[in-house]
């Protein structure tokens, strides 16, 4: 959530689905371009 965070998102919210985290937020999307990568590298996956 920390880099979310540093993209400008506001976070509207976070649920749990089974063994997921979900989290709802709105993020400018000019501060999406290298998100996927970012998370990839987060989780390892």
């Amino acid at each position: 959530m920390g880099d979310l965070q540093t993209r400008g998102a506001i976070v509207e919210g976070m649920d749990t689905e089974g063994h997921f985290t979900v989290v709802k937020a709105q993020v400018p999307l000019a501060q999406l371009g290298n998100y996927a990568s970012s998370l990839r590298s987060f989780t390892q996956g």
